[in-house]
């Protein structure tokens, strides 16, 4: 080998190799502008993830309550501490909604929020009182909180001109 005398033929593809930009390049640049194109349209439709979030973890740790509670069936210390922790989940999940709904267009809908997230308060404080409607109360907790769970998704997973149509913005006419 160290005697053989290069060809033209060999001495041209070892140009063309060294000079053409390696294949993977443009992948990982394609690959990296997809990730980031996902990304945007990712950030841009989790508007209220933070508040989903704390709110299924909300009616988890509700759920899990009402079933010790009624297996416990006199409440008492277990009631208070049931009470007291979904009041203070409650709290992470008014927090997280005020930092998020600064953001949005959506000012009616705030209404709509605050009158759930009230009605699950009162559940959740009347769990501690002797004598409370267990059922009750769950029913009136889960009616308010569920379909929360799905309006925040469906605002999360709605598309700018539907959330401003939604908003009540004028759309401009396309025909």
């Amino acid at each position: 080998m160290a005697g053989r005398i290069p060809t033209a033929a060999s001495v041209a593809s070892t140009r063309t190799t060294a000079a053409t930009p390696s294949v993977a390049a443009p992948l990982l640049l394609h690959s990296f502008l997809a990730s980031e194109r996902t990304f945007d349209i990712l950030s841009r439709n989790m508007r209220t993830l933070t508040t989903q979030l704390r709110l299924r973890r909300l009616l988890r740790t509700q759920a899990d309550y009402h079933r010790r509670l009624l297996d416990d069936g006199k409440g008492g210390p277990l009631a208070t501490a049931a009470s007291a922790r979904l009041l203070e989940l409650l709290g992470d999940v008014r927090s997280a909604w005020q930092r998020e709904s600064g953001e949005l267009i959506l000012t009616d809908l705030h209404g709509y929020v605050t009158r759930s997230l009230a009605v699950m308060g009162a559940s959740a404080a009347a769990i501690a009182r002797p004598g409370a409607d267990l059922p009750r109360l769950n029913a009136e907790f889960r009616d308010a909180g569920l379909p929360l769970v799905f309006f925040l998704r469906g605002l999360d997973d709605s598309d700018a001109p539907v959330v401003a149509e939604l908003a009540g913005q004028s759309l401009a006419r396309t025909a």
